[in-house]
């Protein structure tokens, strides 16, 4: 696997450099003002849903991950400070040149709470 990931990160030093950044696409669809749900890519931990879910109250909110593409494994902050595989291993097997930093959590619900005041006050 390592072999594999090394011959595929090469490729990408040779073709113009590693990527900095990974897209994550959110999607919002908000049904009225009580009730919404978010489309998170990727295998996105528990942990992070329920993070937006608490920074959208009191409307019920719901996550759904797997959506919209499988970018990677998705770790929560708490997650960094216990390492193993989810946090140190798993992008090699999503071909990630390296882990998300720490604060992939609290910029996913930033944005994903940003989004969702747009749609609140009209602007799309």
């Amino acid at each position: 696997m390592i072999r594999k990931w090394a011959s595929e990160m090469l490729k990408l030093v040779e073709a113009g450099g590693l990527p900095s950044s990974c897209p994550q696409e959110i999607q919002v669809v908000q049904f009225n003002d009580d009730l919404r749900a978010v489309f998170l890519g990727g295998e996105v931990l528990t942990e992070i849903g329920m993070h937006i879910k608490a920074a959208l109250q009191p409307a019920t909110t719901i996550t759904v991950a797997y959506s919209n593409g499988l970018i990677a494994y998705v770790p929560s902050n708490a997650t960094y400070d216990l390492g193993g595989y989810e946090v140190d291993g798993s992008h090699f097997y999503f071909l990630r040149p390296a882990p998300f930093a720490k604060e992939i959590e609290d910029l996913i619900v930033a944005k994903t709470v940003d989004m969702i005041r747009k749609i609140q006050n009209g602007v799309h």
